[in-house]
């Protein structure tokens, strides 16, 4: 896979940490790092981490960059985004971690530098920048070039409230957060710190119980709009280094138990939109337990609490720092947009389908047998790892041996007409693609009704069946996977990948839009049964 450029801006107690999440992902490489502070300090503080311990690596420097387990990273030290050397790095997403670049404008000039996209790590002001949080709402994502991930609170009480909303209805909300302090606070008392009126933040932090506001109670409602008006909280900052909790009290609609919020926490955990995002525990933790912890809510079940079947307590810890990092690291995956493998054929069409919403087209001829094959060299090489699959029903081309497939990805076909490529099938990939879809092949027939040898759908079953592959094992880093497989009879398409199937009385011939409506009807489906595959690298 090619691996996405990211740039860190910022290289304080987030931007570390993103640094270090960024590391152990294969399909992402940091292409520059910019901080006002010399690159020793830089080293050191990576390095040597308080509360994270000591890097496991090799790290040293130069003057202009840091050398970790060999590998050269460039730092610059530039005050003005639109200096940054983001286009000689080819960066295709900024982490803005400064803290200082919150309104839309500023957060923009990254992109005269010639960055294509910026995730800000904070709650944006102005109201221009929408906040897309992991899990909650990130299917809204439009392709804007400006996002927010909000904060590491709002990333931990946004999953838990949309669980509440979703199975019990929320009428009204009130959440506290105990969250360890930042640099936000003083060490000894002073002036507040730059930013901040707030007297209490005046104080030593390391020696008080601070009560302050906190930037999630607008961001929360930015992401759940229907809990604005009912829906407020506070923070409480104590002497902890890192580890938080957020304490809810909510006054539900529907009558409940305390077995009954557990259970739907606990499927909640299981459910792959939430995977990686929220967790729960029934173990007596306490704020040193979750330390490290990648989540962003650990629902604590031993703590809920149900009075007269509608005041619900719930309470989810949080590392504050690592959980937060991961989501903003994975939010800069998702920034990216899909990747598209479709066939020359149809690039016209398709190209602008998927540039409309984000997706980034990779074009390849598949029209003669040696080509197919580099269309699958070029999602290999985009993707990692593919190994195509063809249903045995499809396999109908002469000599070509029937091969049976054991695969957990293969689970029902369906046949969508021709026309449906550039009608039907367009509509689909917009669906797919808004779904953070991470690959489609669309490989199609130029030889009629009759497989020859010279067709695409004879030639991708030959490939197929000659032993290459087994089965279907495609990873795209988290995203979901869809393919559009091939047909050898010439005038179809195969769109595997979906579960279950349409019912088996549908007219494969019928018009090639109301065959996909019934398949985004499937997609769409509140039921796990119904979920689209998710494969995790």
């Amino acid at each position: 896979m090619k691996p996405l450029h990211i740039a860190i801006n910022g290289f304080g107690r987030i931007g570390r940490a993103a640094f270090r999440v960024a590391l152990n992902h294969k399909d992402i490489e940091v292409a520059a790092i910019n901080d006002l502070t010399d690159t020793g300090t830089l080293a050191h503080l990576l390095k040597y981490d308080s509360v994270y311990r000591r890097f496991e690596g090799e790290i040293s420097f130069d003057e202009k960059n840091l050398v970790v387990n060999g590998k050269k990273y460039p730092v610059s030290a530039e005050k003005e985004p639109t200096k940054l050397p983001w286009r000689d790095h080819r960066v295709d997403v900024v982490l803005e971690c400064t803290g200082r670049f919150t309104k839309e404008d500023a957060a923009r000039a990254h992109l005269d530098a010639g960055a294509k996209r910026i995730v800000v790590s904070a709650p944006t002001k102005g109201g221009e920048t929408k906040t897309f949080i992991l899990g909650v709402n990130a299917g809204d994502y439009k392709n804007e070039a400006v996002i927010s991930n909000a904060s590491c609170t709002t990333n931990c009480v946004s999953p838990v409230l949309a669980v509440m909303e979703s199975a019990f209805g929320i009428l009204k909300s009130a959440m506290t957060t105990i969250h360890s302090y930042t640099a936000e606070q003083n060490l000894v008392d002073g002036p507040p710190p730059p930013l901040h009126r707030d007297l209490r933040r005046a104080r030593a932090a390391a020696i008080n119980i601070v009560p302050t506001t906190t930037g999630a109670t607008s961001a929360v409602t930015a992401t759940l709009p229907e809990l604005e008006g009912i829906f407020d909280g506070l923070a409480i900052r104590v002497p902890t280094p890192v580890g938080s909790l957020s304490d809810f009290t909510l006054l539900v609609k529907k009558s409940t138990n305390v077995e009954e919020v557990n259970n739907v926490f606990r499927a909640a955990a299981k459910d792959k939109k939430f995977q990686g995002i929220l967790s729960v525990t029934d173990e007596p933790l306490v704020s040193s337990d979750i330390i490290g912890d990648s989540h962003s809510a650990i629902v604590d079940l031993s703590m809920t609490n149900v009075i007269d079947g509608d005041l619900v307590k719930v309470v989810a810890w949080y590392d504050n720092e690592w959980g937060y990092a991961n989501r903003l690291v994975e939010l800069a995956v998702f920034q990216r947009g899909a990747r598209v493998v479709i066939s020359s054929r149809d690039k016209n069409e398709l190209t602008k389908t998927a540039a409309e919403i984000g997706a980034t087209p990779i074009v390849c001829d598949v029209t003669q047998e040696n080509q197919v094959q580099n269309l699958v060299a070029e999602t290999v090489k985009e993707f990692g790892q593919l190994d195509v699959m063809v249903n045995n029903a499809g396999l109908l081309a002469p000599r070509v041996p029937v091969v049976e497939l054991d695969s957990e990805w293969v689970h029902k076909m369906m046949e969508v007409n021709f026309f449906g490529v550039l009608y039907g099938s367009k509509y689909v990939l917009r669906h797919m693609i808004k779904q953070n879809s991470g690959v489609i092949i669309n490989i199609v027939s130029t030889s009629g009704l009759e497989p020859r040898s010279g067709s695409a759908g004879y030639a991708a079953t030959k490939f197929a069946a000659s032993g290459f592959t087994r089965g279907l094992t495609l990873e795209a880093s988290g995203d979901n996977i869809f393919v559009l497989g091939v047909y050898p009879g010439g005038m179809r398409t195969l769109l595997f990948n979906l579960q279950p199937t349409l019912p088996s009385d549908y007219d494969a011939y019928m018009d090639p839009m109301a065959v996909a409506e019934k398949i985004v009807a499937h997609l769409e489906k509140d039921n796990p049964e119904n979920e689209l595959v998710i494969r995790r690298n």
